[in-house]
């Protein structure tokens, strides 16, 4: 279990820098390259948004057994309270991780756009000339 949620800290990283890159303002030349990488794995990016999800749902399921969870000893009070402190992280690790991935496939959705309709301006110019 521990590697899935160090998987979704490293994930929000590679997220935060594909971000990143969709943001910054680059050549044509440039933006059209990492388009064309990030169309490629499409595929992957379906199994990791299911894989977000089913993460997602888990840890919420783990929230609400944990809160309703009566303990007798303070040593099990303690582990429980811990393993619900952990519950809560990995549920907002991950709900944040899901967010950034959502922005970024909008993202891309609209540099794909944006070079089809430059693509369209092209040829109306090389129409009229």
């Amino acid at each position: 279990p521990m590697f899935l949620w160090s998987f979704v800290y490293y994930l929000l990283f590679v997220e935060s820098f594909f971000f990143a890159l969709f943001v910054i303002p680059f050549t044509n030349h440039i933006s059209s390259a990492i388009l064309d990488a990030v169309s490629k794995m499409k595929p992957a990016f379906y199994v990791l948004f299911g894989s977000l999800v089913f993460m997602l749902v888990d840890c919420y399921f783990d929230i609400g057994y944990l809160s309703d969870k009566e303990s007798k000893f303070a040593s099990e009070y303690q582990r429980d309270h811990e393993r619900l402190f952990r519950a809560h992280r990995n549920f907002y690790m991950t709900l944040c991780a899901l967010i950034l991935f959502l922005a970024i496939y909008r993202l891309q959705k609209l540099y794909q756009s944006k070079a089809k309709l430059q693509l369209e301006l092209d040829v109306q110019k090389y129409k009229e000339d």
